[in-house]
């Protein structure tokens, strides 16, 4: 178990220091000559660009914030001509918010700077380890979403 615990510290400290990259890559990002954007109007622009046009409560859910904090995050975005807000044609009390071009540009650009930090991670292993790396993620990823599940459930 001790091996294990060890094991468990390095893979901790590891995905720390990538995440914490990925955090000053979204800041650096955000803070772009054009763009101005907090770190959570960015993952908001991303998150629309790669699920499309999006009601409140669902940016609420991904953000994790209350529907009224989206809505200030919202506005602001809105103000920077990045989303537009449509009312639903069947239920007035359900709001959209959808990219407009520049929001698509905004996020694309970003999405373009992460895939640069990825592809400087991925090229310092071989093309063997790079296919092991990304099955070993997808792993990982499956088993810890099963787990926050159970948790969330629980």
């Amino acid at each position: 178990m001790e091996s294990l615990d060890r094991r468990i510290s390095d893979f901790s400290q590891s995905m720390r220091m990538i995440m914490e990259q990925f955090q000053r890559l979204n800041g650096a990002a955000s803070q772009g000559p054009h763009l101005e954007l907090s770190q959570q109007e960015i993952r908001l622009v991303e998150q629309l660009r790669f699920s499309g046009t999006q009601k409140m409560k669902a940016i609420s859910e991904y953000l994790g914030v209350a529907v009224n904090s989206v809505t200030s995050i919202i506005d602001n975005l809105e103000n920077k001509g990045y989303v537009v807000r449509q009312r639903s044609l069947d239920d007035r009390r359900v709001v959209y918010v959808e990219l407009t071009p520049s929001g698509r540009e905004a996020a694309e650009a970003s999405a373009l700077a992460k895939r640069e930090l990825l592809r400087t991670m991925l090229e310092r292993l071989t093309e063997a380890e790079q296919e092991t790396l990304v099955f070993l993620s997808k792993q990982i990823a499956a088993s810890s979403v099963q787990k926050i599940e159970t948790l969330e459930v629980g």
